[in-house]
């Protein structure tokens, strides 16, 4: 086996980033052949030993699936309140995935998860502006001006940023397609309140160019090679317009 850096050796084998990596060797807790090791430092994995605390490092099978969230399900390991999620309806294989983003409570459709810890920063990463497909019913019939005010953008607080959906299909007057490359919370919800509006419901088809397919609520598929190739090198780019003196956001958030 050709010789690897470390810190990818280590998000290969335990689902972290590199940069977790990275501050793992930082702090102190790896080992290669029982020696301190130092950033940017290559190995064998052939023939070093690498632990992290205390613990040596095997290859991890790395799952990459996409899931078909209900409505009713909140996207998180667990809850407080007892709130049902989707770990609820994940099978055991599947317990240890992390989702690219969220889907808030009432929201339906797709998630992707991995335990691939590199793969959900690139998903979930503001900066690469992936795009995110919602199909949206209001409990008003929409005009053409509305959807100009979608389209142009709607400031929303406190994050003091601009919000834009950009409108892919009208289906019928109260149902829409909309486009996402932001990741603001509840953000599509949030900028038809702004308009007088009621999302009814709200279910997200496709992400990053990965659709639902044949998937029924609850039900979980693999992702095939040909999208996963798809998905290593996403364009880095901005993501939307900013308002002058909104802060760039640092994660996803639930639509």
């Amino acid at each position: 086996m050709a010789k690897v850096r470390l810190n990818k050796w280590i998000a290969d084998c335990t689902g972290v980033s590199r940069r977790k990596a990275d501050t793992l060797i930082e702090e102190d807790h790896v080992r290669v052949n029982r020696k301190p090791p130092v950033l940017g430092q290559m190995i064998d994995p052939e023939k070093d030993k690498v632990t992290v605390e205390g613990k040596p490092l095997l290859p991890q099978k790395k799952y990459y699936i996409a899931f078909y969230k209900p409505p009713g399900y909140i996207t998180t390991r667990s809850d407080p309140e007892g709130r049902k999620t989707i770990y609820d309806l994940l099978p055991l294989k599947y317990q240890d995935l992390d989702p690219a983003g969220r889907l808030d409570r009432s929201s339906s459709g797709l998630l992707l998860l991995s335990n691939d810890g590199e793969f959900i920063q690139k998903l979930s990463h503001p900066r690469y502006a992936h795009k995110k497909i919602y199909r949206v019913k209001v409990n008003t019939p929409l005009t053409p001006e509305v959807l100009q005010k979608l389209e142009a953008g709607i400031l929303l607080q406190p994050e003091n940023k601009l919000a834009q959906c950009q409108v892919q299909e009208i289906i019928e007057m109260k149902t829409v397609v909309l486009a996402l490359t932001t990741g603001m919370n509840r953000q599509i919800r949030r900028c038809f309140e702004a308009l007088g509006y009621e999302v009814e419901s709200l279910k997200r088809i496709a992400f990053a160019g990965i659709t639902l397919h044949q998937l029924r609520p609850g039900q979980t598929r693999q992702l095939k090679p040909s999208e996963l190739k798809s998905l290593q090198l996403p364009p880095k780019t901005n993501s939307g317009k900013r308002h002058p003196s909104q802060k760039r956001s640092k994660r996803q958030k639930p639509q």
